[in-house]
């Protein structure tokens, strides 16, 4: 089944017209034979239409593949059991810099001029810009979400580690005290010695069970 192009004809009231259709963009100026105003001069703002839409639509799927990379990189770094690409940190300040990627490429804001709208219009009802912009959304979330939550459960692990080491090194400097403690009573040949050390040792093991 053979599917029928549909080509726009956009005209810009003082520069010419755009022939357009996805697969196609011919540029025709409004008069060829204008005193002062050659052919090439006319369609240059009907050509800064055409390279805006281009120039936005490569940001936009350069970011998005670049946050699909990422979400591989990640993937088979979670299967391998190895760090992952970006961090929570990196991931945050890229996901800053998308959001004003984003704010930058909406055609909206480009111009008020119905003519120029008219052009932009006709480019995204194929490129569909916001939902490309949704998707890069959604995939920087969801990396920034499993990155932080990674991050947090490395922190847990590391408290973790210093509490156990926090405790062994009070344990041992504990039983360090009472042996000189020992040693002393000791040496005053009093008895105490044993008897303390014995309680002292037994009181320090309680909590440990």
């Amino acid at each position: 089944m053979v599917q029928t192009v549909v080509t726009k004809d956009l005209d810009f009231e003082y520069h010419g017209k755009i022939y357009f259709n996805w697969a196609a963009c011919l540029v025709q100026p409004k008069d060829y034979h204008k005193a002062g105003e050659p052919p090439e001069q006319q369609i240059q703002r009907m050509l800064m239409c055409v390279q805006i839409a281009h120039t936005f639509q490569a940001a936009v799927e350069a970011f998005n593949n670049l946050f699909v990379h990422e979400a591989r990189v990640d993937a088979e770094g979670f299967i391998r059991g190895e760090a992952g690409g970006l961090d929570y940190i990196q991931l945050n300040r890229l996901r800053t810099l998308v959001l004003a990627v984003i704010g930058l490429t909406k055609f909206k804001g480009v111009t008020q001029t119905d003519e120029d709208q008219a052009y932009f219009k006709a480019y995204d009802e194929n490129a569909q810009l916001d939902e490309v912009h949704k998707r890069i959304l959604d995939n920087a979330e969801v990396l920034s979400t499993v990155q932080k939550g990674e991050s947090e459960l490395e922190q847990e692990r590391r408290d973790d580690w210093l509490n156990t080491a926090v405790i062994f090194l009070t344990g041992f400097t504990m039983l360090t005290v009472l042996k000189d403690i020992y040693e002393f009573l000791k040496s005053e040949d009093t008895g105490v010695g044993a008897n303390l050390l014995h309680d002292e040792v037994a009181t320090l093991a309680i909590p440990s069970f």
